[in-house]
This record gives structure tokens, sequence and C-alpha cells, in this order.
């Protein structure tokens, strides 16, 4: 499993150890809110699968646990999914689950390291990733990386008596390099 040093972070591989905080974040409402279509949650089995499904190598995924360096302590996860090598494109999903952990610049951290990791380890030429249009911090997330809005699915998710729409981003590695020239 690649691991991925950063300025404050560690992006590696999960643990059992994961299993609690994992479970808390997917039963989490306001985390939920801002991440996932399915706002009832998730059993501590249903979560153990999923961290052992996370924790297996696989082609199409490449899953990262975020840390804290000086620490080693758990604080989210970031996925580069959906990898299409013919085509050199991905999907990314992200989550910075502990909220003291919040506001605190490790989102753009992250995903500029996974960023990096899937235009030159991984050798891909496109990243797509969503945001519901309610979830301010992931926008600017991810307009501060670089991605640009490319669409808008439309009243795509419920939301108590209303709908809220996700929009669609995408970034190319050749935009990437060339901001990166020009910063």
């Amino acid at each position: 499993m690649t691991t991925i040093a950063t300025g404050r972070l560690v992006l590696g591989p999960f643990a059992a150890t994961d299993l609690d905080a994992l479970n808390r974040w997917e039963n989490d409402a306001e985390i939920l809110a801002m991440s996932d279509d399915d706002l009832g949650g998730q059993s501590l089995d249903a979560t153990r699968e999923m961290l052992a499904k996370w924790m297996l190598p696989r082609d199409d995924v490449v899953c990262f646990a975020i840390r804290i360096a000086a620490t080693r302590r758990f604080i989210g996860f970031i996925h580069l999914a959906r990898i299409e090598r013919a085509q050199g494109r991905c999907r990314t999903g992200f989550c910075i689950g502990e909220k003291d952990a919040w506001g605190r610049g490790y989102g753009t951290e992250t995903l500029r390291a996974a960023v990096a990791h899937a235009f030159g380890a991984l050798g891909l030429r496109r990243i797509g990733a969503e945001a519901y249009a309610d979830n301010p911090r992931s926008i600017a997330l991810l307009e501060r990386v670089g991605f640009r809005r490319e669409g808008v699915k439309r009243e795509y998710v419920v939301r108590g008596a209303g709908f809220v729409d996700e929009l669609e981003y995408g970034l190319l590695r050749s935009d990437w390099i060339s901001a990166a020239g020009a910063g």
C-alpha cells in the first residue's frame, strides 16, 4: 500500500482500530448530510464490512486513511475510485470526519496530495468529483484545488421536504500542471 506524507499529514492504509471512528462518522447526521444520499446511518457490522473492503488492494480503487503525522490520529479518508486506466480517469471522494479537525486546511492538503498521486504515480489525466449544492465547504475546497464545475444534477437528493442539486466537478492533469507552473 502506498503511503503519502504531506507537511502535516500521512495518507496511508487503514487499520482495524479505525472502525469506531468510521462508524461514528457513518452515523453523524451533519457529516451524512454533506456526503451521502442515505441519511439513515450504518450498523457497526456494515461499517466493519466497508472497512475490510477498503483494506484490500484493488485495481479500480485506492483508499487512504488520513492521519495527523505527529500523532498518527485518524481524522478522515479519501478515495480515488472508479479508476479506468484505459481512459485515464477516476473519481474522488473524501471526508474529514473529526469535527475538531475541520477548518484547519487538512482537506486541502489531503486533496492536493491525492490529486498529485493520481496524476503522477497513477498516470491518470482526469479526476471527477461531486458536491451537494448545500455544502459550501466542499465546493470551496474543490475549487481551491483547481476543480472546475462541469454540470448540475438538479434536485438530485431529497432533503426534508425539498431537494438539493448535486454539482459535478472535474480536474484535468493539463490544468493541474498549468496551475502549478503559474504558481
